[in-house]
């Protein structure tokens, strides 16, 4: 064992009490997405430690359990053999030790000799008076898939491993994998310049740390912040991930609050350096942020992600929750682009099916409604040579409640609004993204899921995530579009 008894920390009584709260205040599913991951009540935002762990996959999540509201990051944590159907456990990490007083943050999980090791941030508030108070660092926590107990040594990286540049404020998120005989972890920083960057650390016992240093922002400006940052190798090229805040806008990219971008290139754990080939935006939707991989499964690259966006009303928070996981996605890159797929185990839960074949006629059509808005939609539109394709989805009687999905074929841009979906979601609720026709073809994937939507274009070369908090009698579906089109497809309801 590579920890003892005599090492851990005992759980104290505010892990108890979180747990008979969310007992207590279990939010009634139909409240709740129907297959997407959702806390039992409280809020949510970020995966944590989304592992594999003795055969079973586990997904921690930033958690509030006492409101639908941020407040002071607990770990939850669930459980599931098919990355479908998930069973909620203890939560795993409350605040309250010297080291994470003021919060439990993002951080990563692994399996090393039987133990399944957390390891995640600190926070710590400004102390009147005191100064450098306010500040974050890295700490390591040891369970056996049911109940965990932080280090007494912690922290194990604090601020006094961090590189002059860096602001010990800002300083989150660790993610760590083993290679070659040693561990690694990158965590997010902001530097004395307010430029977003990542510092990379090497061990080789998880308690002992060393600065290897910051990995210089080589591949244009990208933000104040990088937080929750990810590595891996795919198809053996190595690949970045960084969820960057206060970025500005450029083109179609990170018009949205805050975005996630991939960065394909080579990264020299020595120097340190990324040197950056080739990237984008991960998803262009307006509910997606932090993606975290699963650690732990070798033979394919799987993520999820938070299904919402920070400084937005959620009105689900009414029903005493806030906040959602995206599905989990496989992703393969293809001449240096990231291809995005729903994992396998999503398709198990396909039920009811029926086809999909018409022209469109230049007037409204209707194609039948998922019952509930709970299931999934495959249209392929061809011959497609102008004018635009019109989808009204999640809509009234008479489509004058709706969330737009169109493509204009001129400007090859593919457009979701949900301003129409009397949703209650105020500011931004348009977003735009290319996409190019393949053989005069446009494939679409949809996923619905009560008070989401998750689309997957031209096979996934291209994503957008949404959550439209509309009534959900609004279930219509209807296309419209230049005359002649083709529209041949299917749907699977998923209930």
């Amino acid at each position: 064992m590579m920890f003892s008894t005599e090492e851990l920390l005992e759980r104290n009584n505010e892990d108890e009490i979180a747990d008979l709260f969310i007992k207590e205040h279990v939010v009634p599913q139909e409240h709740k997405a129907a297959y997407h991951f959702m806390a039992p009540c409280g809020w949510i935002n970020d995966p944590n430690g989304f592992s594999k762990y003795q055969g079973k996959y586990h997904l921690f999540y930033q958690h509030y359990p006492y409101a639908p509201e941020w407040g002071s990051m607990h770990w939850g944590h669930a459980i599931s053999e098919d990355l479908i159907h998930w069973e909620h456990l203890p939560v795993a990490l409350t605040p309250g030790a010297a080291f994470d007083e003021d919060g439990c943050y993002s951080g990563s999980a692994l399996e090393i000799e039987g133990q399944h090791i957390l390891m995640y941030t600190g926070h710590l508030k400004a102390q009147e008076g005191i100064p450098k108070s306010h500040r974050q660092m890295q700490n390591l926590a040891v369970g056996d898939g049911v109940r965990y107990k932080k280090y007494k040594g912690n922290p194990v990286i604090g601020s006094n491993l961090l590189p002059e540049e860096c602001q010990i404020n800002d300083f989150r998120d660790p993610k760590f994998w083993h290679e070659n005989g040693q561990y690694y972890l990158l965590c997010g920083n902001r530097s004395k310049q307010n430029k977003g960057q990542i510092v990379l650390f090497s061990s080789e016992n998880l308690t002992k740390w060393h600065c290897v240093g910051v990995v210089k922002e080589n591949f244009g400006p990208l933000g104040a912040m990088w937080e929750c940052p990810d590595y891996r190798k795919i198809n053996g090229q190595d690949v970045l991930f960084l969820s960057p805040t206060e970025i500005e806008p450029d083109g179609l990219k990170h018009t949205n609050l805050r975005s996630t971008v991939y960065f394909v290139g080579d990264f020299n754990k020595n120097i340190p350096a990324f040197t950056a080939q080739n990237g984008d935006e991960i998803d262009y939707g307006l509910d997606f942020y932090a993606p975290q991989f699963l650690s732990g499964e070798e033979n394919r690259t799987i993520y999820i992600a938070w299904m919402q966006m920070w400084k937005r009303n959620i009105p689900s928070s009414d029903f005493g929750i806030a906040g959602a996981m995206t599905l989990p996605r496989e992703v393969t890159l293809v001449n240096g682009k990231l291809i995005q797929q729903p994992a396998r185990e999503v398709y198990t839960l396909r039920k009811q099916k029926s086809s999909v074949n018409f022209a469109l006629s230049g007037q409204m059509q209707s194609v039948p409604a998922l019952f509930g808005r709970i299931g999934e939609i495959n249209l392929c539109f061809s011959k497609v040579q102008s004018g635009k394709v019109e989808l009204f989805l999640a809509a009234n009687d008479d489509a004058t409640v709706y969330s737009k999905l169109s493509y204009d074929v001129e400007k090859t841009l593919l457009t979701f609004d949900r301003s129409h979906s009397e949703s209650g979601i105020s500011g931004l609720n348009q977003r735009s993204m290319s996409v190019e026709l393949v053989d005069g073809q446009l494939s679409l994937q949809i996923f619905l899921d009560r008070y989401s939507l998750e689309i997957f274009a031209q096979g996934g070369s291209k994503t957008m995530t949404h959550t439209i908090y509309t009534e959900i009698k609004h279930e219509h579906f209807f296309v419209s579009g230049t005359k002649g089109i083709e529209v041949v497809g299917e749907r699977y309801d998923y209930q």
